[in-house]
């Protein structure tokens, strides 16, 4: 059995696939599960990855390639990998980032000495000209209570910087939501670490997210990706709502209410609306949140909502994309 299953989706990736397994490929942990699943990618990132793993011939056998039937996007593919992981650890990694030679190994090593079942590690955010780390908080060892408090200490809930014991996703079956691409993560790791004992941290090796690509303030996100936020978010509360303890997530579950509510107010004043509807009772963050958990952009989008001036800042979003 592997000490670690890393699962990386490929689809549209040719410009960064070789960097991403040369990253996965010269790790200095030893016993490693690659699981590279080709999600119908219709470039030459399949003809590239198949080259770069001639040249690792110690990691071909520990490599495996398995092709989707249809392009399924993140969720699919996440799922399809989980399932077929068999490492005593699981972890994901985009095709388009890359990790730290050494950062597996730390992150193994600290989830065996601490007897953790999440470990997380610092994610840096790279850009064409410079870098961004984001440093996590400080953990308590209780995953369960960290994740009731994530609303006034947040941290990203990406699932590319978070060593899971493979176990608890087995035990709770737990997958990524089914056909929710956007927010696929914070859909899988609210839950996992509901479930999880343990809770550890490793600094000094990242995982490198990169963002050459990052949208400009008229960027707002799909009608489509907007109404699966939504979904996950009532997933979510589903979730929470049916444990014993459900009084202890209350301020948990309206954080992520408004998080994905808040969305609506982008381009279009019909989305003023469907902010006052849906989810009712939720008309603010709760008191203490941490809004270190929306972007610039969303900040700015908070001021303006909180103020009761979405109007405003719809209007502004439509005048800069126009200018733009």
């Amino acid at each position: 059995m592997p000490k670690v299953s890393v699962v990386i989706p490929i689809f549209n990736v040719e410009r960064y696939v070789e960097r991403c397994a040369r990253s996965l490929f010269e790790q200095t942990l030893d016993d490693i599960e690659y699981l590279f699943i080709n999600d119908c990618t219709p470039d030459s990132s399949m003809n590239i990855l198949a080259r770069v793993i001639e040249d690792y011939p110690k990691r071909k056998f520990q490599t495996r390639i398995l092709e989707m039937p249809t392009n399924g996007g993140q969720a699919a593919v996440r799922r399809h990998g989980i399932k077929l992981a068999t490492g005593d650890f699981v972890i994901q990694c985009d095709s388009d980032d890359w990790v730290d030679v050494d950062l597996y190994e730390k992150m193994y090593t600290k989830a065996i000495q601490a007897k953790a079942d999440i470990v997380v590690c610092d994610l840096k955010d790279v850009y064409q000209t410079h870098s961004v780390i984001h440093y996590n908080p400080e953990f308590c060892f209780n995953a369960k209570e960290t994740i009731k408090r994530l609303y006034k200490n947040y941290f990203h809930l990406s699932t590319a910087n978070k060593l899971v014991r493979r176990s608890i996703l087995v035990d709770n079956k737990l997958l990524p939501y089914e056909r929710i691409n956007m927010w696929e993560d914070n859909g899988l790791m609210y839950r996992v670490f509901y479930y999880a004992n343990g809770l550890a941290q490793v600094r000094d090796s990242y995982y490198n997210y990169n963002r050459c690509n990052e949208g400009s303030i008229t960027t707002g996100y799909g009608s489509k990706a907007v109404e699966q936020m939504i979904e996950c978010a009532s997933l979510l509360t589903e979730f929470f709502e049916s444990k014993s303890d459900a009084a202890e997530f209350v301020n948990c579950v309206q954080f992520i209410q408004y998080l994905a509510k808040i969305n609506l107010i982008t381009s279009e004043f019909s989305g003023i609306r469907e902010f006052n509807s849906l989810f009712p009772k939720v008309k603010h963050p709760p008191k203490d949140f941490d809004k270190n958990a929306f972007s610039n952009k969303g900040r700015m989008r908070l001021f303006f909502v909180e103020h009761h001036l979405s109007w405003l800042f719809i209007l502004l979003f439509k005048l800069f994309k126009t200018i733009k």
